[in-house]
């Protein structure tokens, strides 16, 4: 008992400074997480980037370019939550969306290489530099151009698909070549990630249009706001 009284004494009297430790341990937490998730990364970064070098294969750049992506999403994010807790600390924060445009632009660079421009994946890097360079003052002009080539991928893609439920496209395969390595690949050399429209059933195709619409109407949106945040608009 006596042992008893002794811990609840200490507790008592540490009360305020425990929960203040526990207030920095819970806002350090997210942070904590996302350096983890950093150091993985640029590892996997790191090894892929060096088999690359060895044997440039398009499916290993494509890691790479994912890794890349995934890389300025927790720059990004840890920028945000910077911004959100420590608003006094702007170095901090600038710094971490500085890194998320330099990942995103090397993961976008390579997209762009081997993908053909229809690629939602080509319009999700577009849109999340976009995100990164809105937050980053005096970009905001850059910001409004990715935003626009993004929606030109998104339209780009309705267009393929809207020729396939037409019947505009025939009903075939992609035509395949051989790059220098020998390796077969569609669109001269250029992978396929999204679903081809020449295997798509019409419902299928019918319910990717609708969804591309909608996205297509938010990224429309979205440019026309920012035209009218940008100062060099009036």
């Amino acid at each position: 008992m006596e042992a008893e009284r002794e811990e609840i004494a200490i507790g008592l009297s540490t009360e305020t400074e425990g929960d203040d430790d526990a207030e920095e341990t819970d806002d350090a937490e997210p942070e904590d997480d996302f350096n983890a998730a950093w150091e993985v990364l640029d590892l996997a970064r790191a090894i892929y980037n060096k088999q690359a070098e060895k044997d440039p294969d398009d499916e290993v750049k494509l890691k790479l370019a994912d890794i890349y992506i995934a890389l300025g999403d927790v720059s990004l994010e840890t920028g945000i939550l910077h911004s959100h807790s420590y608003p006094t600390v702007l170095i901090v924060f600038a710094e971490k969306f500085d890194q998320a445009i330099t990942d995103y632009s090397a993961g976008l660079a390579l997209k762009k290489e081997l993908l053909p421009p229809s690629s939602r994946q080509i319009a999700e890097a577009h849109y999340k530099l976009s995100m990164v360079l809105d937050l980053t003052p005096g970009r905001l002009a850059d910001a409004i151009d990715h935003v626009e080539m993004a929606l030109a991928s998104v339209e780009t893609r309705l267009a393929e698909l809207r020729d396939a439920l037409n019947g505009r496209i025939h009903a075939k395969k992609h035509e395949t070549v051989k790059d220098t390595n020998d390796k077969v690949n569609a669109f001269g050399g250029r992978l396929v990630r999204d679903g081809s429209v020449h295997d798509m059933t019409k419902s299928q195709i019918e319910s990717e249009i609708t969804e591309l619409e909608g996205l297509k109407d938010d990224l429309a949106l979205k440019v026309s706001w920012d035209v009218l945040l940008d100062p060099s608009f009036c």
